[in-house]
């Protein structure tokens, strides 16, 4: 194994903006997300197209905008994200980022 994504679908609410640390993202985002929760690869394999393929694996069958991560603000991930259509919707606390694709 070189690498895992996982994630689950959560509704966006006041207690997902708690956990999320994104306060009131609930009140601009609406309804069911599936949430990326982790996604991970060892360094030799990192540049590789294998992070975008493990996310577009868990995320194929979800509706277009309704994928929500969290990140760190100018990471490798978010840079995937931006790269497969998503954008940032709130900036949160430590440089981190909301994102939705």
């Amino acid at each position: 194994m070189v690498g895992f994504a996982w994630g689950y679908q959560m509704e966006l609410n006041a207690e997902a903006s708690s956990y999320l640390e994104a306060p009131r993202i609930h009140e601009g985002l609406h309804g069911t997300y599936f949430y990326i929760d982790e996604v991970a690869l060892l360094l030799p394999y990192r540049r590789k197209g294998i992070g975008k393929n493990l996310v577009q694996a868990i995320t194929q069958d979800k509706e277009k905008g309704r994928v929500l991560l969290r990140t760190l603000h100018k990471s490798p991930m978010e840079k995937l994200v931006e790269g497969m259509c998503g954008t940032i919707v709130q900036h949160i606390s430590e440089g981190r980022v909301i994102m939705v694709m």
